[in-house]
């Protein structure tokens, strides 16, 4: 179990507006007014001090220091936000994006100094993925290996995304088809196994696409989720299977189905993206693109769906430490068209089950000031948390 008297990493985001208060040029705190009070005012004496650390699809994550105030109109206050460069280093934003780009920042649930990742996308200069560890404290690279893609696979324009750790394990999940999880030695990334569902008792004897997942905290637990599709690879049909596997005998390549479920969606496109569990594995969020889902962590039973602000899509869901809150990311639309996107993070309360004041922008606020072009897309998030 992970000790929660320490540093913690949990996170998630969600996104409406593109202001953002509290930081002038990146990484620098401006001048600002009282922000003022919302409903969650009688949440004024919890406040919440954390380093989210951002999947930046640029080959980069975003480390932003912030604080959490459910009180404030806008709860989390950005105090400094950075980069960490995924890579060599030397890769200018047009090159990284195109070689390490990212999805999933796991941090060590053993050492919350070391920061996991997989790259999404086949560097072309390599003809493989990277998968790596960094340093949080220096920002630098430990090590990385390339991770060449297995022979069975025929899909591989998304590649990993979510992922799940044990105390000697990385486990970075493909969204290929088909998809796979890879299980990597966290000392020395070696490649320990790669396993594939199909013929195994979490197969869903239907066409589907992505495969996301995590690890419950005390890591006795692989959640896993494959969206139906009405092909293999093809368009969703709006069903989310869900299934809880044991995690003892999945590192030794043994698919053991605890529980499993069927969610359906509101609508045809529904699609299941990336998840967490509640510090104390009672719950389970998984960020829904248009909606934020609740599950029961023991039966799978949906206990609550909160749909998304217009203009977002919701990719990742973390709780803070205490389990009230959830941040999530989201990919949001600045005005009618596709581009521009920025990429927020918005506070949701749990109890009371709503979102709670405006969002914050975690990626155009950089992109400007280095003259970044295009859209500025997210994903997945973790965070250290000061307690």
């Amino acid at each position: 179990m992970q000790n929660w008297k320490r540093k913690l990493g949990y996170a998630a985001v969600f996104g409406i507006s593109f202001s953002l208060i509290g930081l002038g040029s990146c990484g620098s705190p401006a001048k600002q007014t009282a922000p003022a009070k919302t409903e969650s005012a009688k949440m004024s004496g919890t406040t919440y001090k954390s380093t989210l650390y951002i999947a930046g699809m640029g080959g980069h994550v975003a480390s932003a220091k912030v604080l959490i105030d459910p009180s404030l109109d806008q709860p989390i206050q950005m105090q400094k936000l950075s980069r960490i460069k995924i890579g060599l280093g030397k890769e200018g934003p047009t090159q990284a994006k195109i070689t390490h780009p990212v999805h999933d920042p796991r941090i060590d649930n053993k050492d919350r100094n070391v920061m996991f990742w997989a790259t999404y996308k086949i560097d072309p200069n390599t003809n493989s993925m990277h998968v790596g560890k960094h340093d949080l404290t220096s920002k630098k690279e430990i090590m990385s290996i390339d991770a060449p893609m297995d022979e069975k696979v025929t899909q591989t324009g998304s590649i990993y995304c979510a992922s799940a750790q044990t105390a000697e394990y990385y486990m970075p999940i493909a969204m290929t088809h088909p998809g796979y999880i890879d299980i990597y030695n966290k000392s020395d990334l070696s490649l320990v196994r790669k396993v594939f569902l199909e013929g195994t008792e979490a197969t869903i004897g239907a066409p589907y696409k992505f495969y996301h997942g995590t690890n419950s905290n005390d890591m006795s637990k692989l959640l896993l989720t494959i969206n139906e599709t009405e092909s293999d690879h093809g368009k969703f049909v709006g069903k989310l299977h869900i299934f809880l596997l044991d995690m003892n005998e999945f590192v030794k390549g043994n698919v053991k189905v605890l529980k499993k479920t069927v969610i359906d969606g509101p609508e045809k496109g529904y699609i299941g993206f990336r998840m967490y569990f509640s510090p104390d594995d009672k719950v389970i969020s998984i960020a829904a693109a248009n909606q934020l889902l609740f599950l029961n962590a023991e039966t799978l039973e949906l206990n609550n769906r909160q749909d998304m602000p217009p203009g977002t899509q919701a990719h990742d869901a973390i709780f803070t430490p205490d389990g009230k809150f959830v941040i999530a990311t989201s990919r949001t639309k600045m005005d009618d068209t596709i581009r521009p996107l920025d990429g927020e993070v918005m506070l949701y309360d749990v109890a009371n089950k709503h979102f709670v004041g405006k969002a914050t922008s975690t990626c155009l606020t950089c992109h400007k000031d280095e003259d970044i072009e295009g859209k500025a897309t997210l994903c997945g998030i973790d965070a250290n948390w000061d307690i």
